[in-house]
């Protein structure tokens, strides 16, 4: 899913939340990552919880930030819920650890706070999908999915 959207409420947001969910449930790829980049209060974590909902998870998705990561579960796939924020030791070692056989979900929060090199080694085994927020003055938002 590439290209801009313009999201001018909560409705157009759950929309376009659907549409990817439903990309990434048809699609043939195990794992996608998703990487938000966005200021705060662009709407992260509410994209990411109507993501979470359009992929049948049944738990309410919330911020990682004081935790760092969430990890949610439906019948299809599962949903990692990370906050980039502040980088923490161990994130490279966490995501290696994960069991990528099963169809995943990761999304990073504040993607721009990491480093390329770990980008690029995500790359190896996860298609990877930058989704930047922007505020406009009208107070909607555009998404760009590249």
């Amino acid at each position: 899913m590439k290209g801009e959207f313009l999201v001018k409420d909560l409705q157009e947001l759950e929309s376009l939340a659907s549409d990817l969910a439903a990309k990434i449930l048809s699609s043939e790829t195990v794992n996608l990552v998703l990487l938000l980049e966005a200021e705060m209060g662009a709407g992260k974590t509410t994209f990411t919880s109507h993501l979470g909902e359009a992929l049948g998870i049944e738990s309410r998705v919330t911020s990682p930030t004081f935790v760092g990561m969430h990890h949610y579960q439906s019948e299809q796939i599962d949903l990692y819920h990370y906050d980039c924020y502040q980088v923490k030791p161990g994130l490279a070692d966490t995501l290696e650890t994960l069991d990528f056989q099963k169809k995943k979900v990761l999304v990073l929060e504040w993607a721009e706070n990491l480093d390329q090199s770990f980008i690029d080694s995500v790359k190896i085994k996860a298609e990877v999908l930058v989704l930047k927020i922007k505020v406009t003055e009208d107070e909607a938002r555009q998404f760009e999915f590249s």
